[in-house]
């Protein structure tokens, strides 16, 4: 099923990944429930509209990744893609 229509807590999730933010980053930003903002991350993230990273500890940077745990989102940090851009 694809997206057709953001929802206004899409939009406003999406509005604030212009750059990688770290999900506690995030949580504060949009003042969502932790478990609605859970739910809109992994429908996000299923229609490729946001972007998932993982902390490498080596780089000091943050790193894209497709192997994620979505009980425990607030490990990463997340970004919007093309797609989510075009979409927004």
């Amino acid at each position: 099923m694809k997206i057709n229509i953001l929802s206004s807590t899409q939009k406003k999730i999406l509005s604030c990944l212009y750059f990688i933010e770290p999900f506690e980053q995030l949580l504060s930003e949009t003042q969502l429930p932790k478990p609605i903002l859970c739910d809109e991350i992994k429908t996000l993230l299923a229609h490729r509209l946001i972007a998932i990273f993982q902390f490498n500890q080596t780089l000091k940077d943050w790193q894209e990744t497709t192997l994620f745990d979505s009980d425990n989102l607030d490990n990463y940090a997340f970004c919007i893609t093309q797609a989510g851009l075009a979409k927004h």
